[in-house]
């Protein structure tokens, strides 16, 4: 009796799978799919009065697209987003606004109070409060909220691409009331020029446009254009996933104006996969503009090596001894050879 009970359910298995594989060849919505859209983008089971506003629409003609977009573009989806995915957390410092849902960069400030701590530490031992400080790449904005906390009489600037990232920060620059901050929506890149954006989460890989995508595209600008007016720059801090490379040929006349002090991570698979250029090519470039390399390692300790080929060889040793093949990414400082030099 057991075995053919569970034949039963085995078959009734069987028929939902042909059932769903049928209804995914047609174009055309119906009421499972309204049923769905209420379980998975509201989260909850249909009410009666929605029910019967979508079962007329889908009857009129309908397609799964058009459903789909209906409900995201509903009040009551905007509002249950807007409630799941922004958090403040207070640190020491600053209040910021995480997304909860981010398994990424909010996560880790949510578990920790704190954000990749070497290179933190390292900026608050180097800022000082009348610097104007550069962060390309400023993700939900650790970097430029500590910042902000200490150049009281100075000035943050940052560039980020990514809408849902600039959303957090927004609200954490006016929770905190800081109004030494300039944010710009763009991406760091050599030369005026629309890019794709892809990704997860928080973290966005800009790239040249490749074909027909259905990816983020957002606006490329060079630093040289952006902050050409700018009388002081003291401190840049990059992370752009890759693309430092190609950022960093578009700020060339800033830093040779100002000569500021550059914290880049420096992620060499990243560098070859979006930049489509020789890692260590993007290390010799600070050389030629008469800039010091060290590495910052990740105990807060300031490395100092001979040039690009031994952190090349620094980096692959970090990876085989960890066990990450080439995943891992180091975190470069880069000092003009004359501050080097005083001290």
């Amino acid at each position: 009796m057991k075995s053919i009970l569970h034949l039963s359910a085995a078959f009734r298995r069987l028929n939902l799978v042909v059932n769903i594989l049928s209804h995914l060849q047609t174009n055309e919505a119906d009421l499972v799919d309204i049923y769905f859209c209420y379980r998975l983008l509201l989260g909850r089971k249909p009410d009666l009065e929605g029910w019967q506003h979508w079962s007329r629409q889908v009857t009129s003609g309908m397609t799964h697209s058009q459903l789909v977009i209906g409900f995201l573009e509903s009040q009551e989806f905007h509002q249950n987003r807007r409630f799941r995915t922004k958090e403040r957390l207070k640190t020491d410092n600053f209040v910021i606004s995480i997304d909860p849902n981010d398994a990424s960069v909010s996560k880790s400030i949510s578990q920790h109070k704190t954000y990749e701590p070497h290179v933190t530490a390292f900026l608050q031992r180097l800022l000082k409060p009348e610097h104007v400080f550069l962060d390309v790449g400023c993700n939900i904005g650790w970097f430029v909220l500590l910042a902000a906390s200490i150049v009281k009489k100075g000035k943050v600037i940052g560039l980020e691409p990514n809408q849902n990232n600039l959303q957090l920060l927004y609200d954490s620059i006016h929770e905190n009331r800081f109004d030494n901050i300039v944010i710009f929506p763009y991406a760091a890149t050599d030369k005026s020029i629309l890019l794709q954006m892809d990704g997860h989460g928080a973290y966005g890989f800009v790239h040249s446009i490749v074909g027909e995508s259905n990816s983020t595209y957002v606006q490329g600008v060079t630093i040289d254009e952006l902050l050409r007016e700018e009388t002081r720059l003291d401190v840049i801090k990059i992370d752009i996933e890759g693309h430092e490379p190609v950022a960093l040929q578009g700020m060339r006349r800033t830093i040779d104006k100002h000569r500021p002090i550059i914290v880049s991570e420096f992620h060499p698979k990243l560098i070859k996969e979006f930049a489509k250029q020789d890692p260590q090519s993007y290390l010799e470039v600070f050389g030629s503009m008469g800039y010091s390399l060290s590495v910052i390692e990740f105990t807060g300790k300031v490395k100092d090596v001979t040039g690009p080929s031994e952190i090349m060889t620094y980096w692959h040793e970090l990876n085989q001894q960890v066990g990450t093949g080439e995943t891992m990414h180091l975190d470069i400082l880069a000092r003009p050879l004359e501050n080097a030099l005083r001290s």
